[in-house]
């Protein structure tokens, strides 16, 4: 099992730290060995991923029925998707399956890896620019757009609370089709640790 230490290290709120670092150890005391897990550095824009979903929620915006979502304007990228070239979305489709083999060339040698779910800043920060208006992403950032787009499937599991009660998160990953192995391990976390059995008093 991996873990993505680059990205652990981010984490500067020090309860969601201690969380983490406890729920790391807990997962080493149920036999597991932990190996670092490196994110690709990948910078190649794959944006206009976007017309998958534009093809996937078609009949949706075509029927109007877009306009009953509860935020409505996410409609409109996959409006603005129509517009993109057949030749850039094939370009994209390229670069993709390069960032693909770069990911399944540092997962190669681990069954599952672990990734913090919101280190690098607030949960849903916006990545910053750099010089020239290149975007900067945290480490979990970028893993997250590159897990996605390669289909990696993922779990999300409670490691702990703050001091005001709130959950913290993180969160299991697993190559293409080894969703057993993800289950499996993502349950034998949840029942040592047991945080999914609190709830809040009302």
């Amino acid at each position: 099992m991996g873990y993505l230490k680059d990205g652990f290290d981010e984490t500067r709120d020090a309860g969601l730290r201690r969380n983490e670092e406890k729920a790391l150890e807990q997962i080493q005391a149920l036999g597991v060995k932990l190996s670092v897990v490196k994110a690709p550095e990948w910078s190649l824009d794959v944006s206009s991923s976007g017309v998958e979903a534009a093809a996937f929620f078609d009949e949706l915006v075509r029927s109007g029925r877009d306009k009953q979502m509860t935020n409505p304007g996410r409609a409109s990228a996959w409006r603005n998707a129509r517009a993109v070239p057949a030749v850039e979305y094939l370009q994209n489709q390229r670069a993709r399956t390069m960032m693909m083999m770069k990911l399944a060339e540092a997962t190669a040698d681990v069954d599952v890896y672990l990734a913090p779910a919101n280190s690098g800043g607030p949960v849903g920060a916006p990545a910053s620019r750099g010089p020239g208006g290149a975007t900067n992403r945290s480490v979990v950032q970028r893993h997250f757009i590159m897990a996605n787009l390669a289909c990696y499937p993922a779990l999300a599991v409670p490691n702990g609370f703050t001091e005001a009660g709130t959950p913290g998160t993180m969160t299991f990953y697993a190559r293409p089709f080894a969703e057993g192995e993800l289950l499996a391990l993502a349950k034998a976390y949840q029942d040592a640790s047991g945080f999914h059995l609190r709830r809040p008093s009302l």
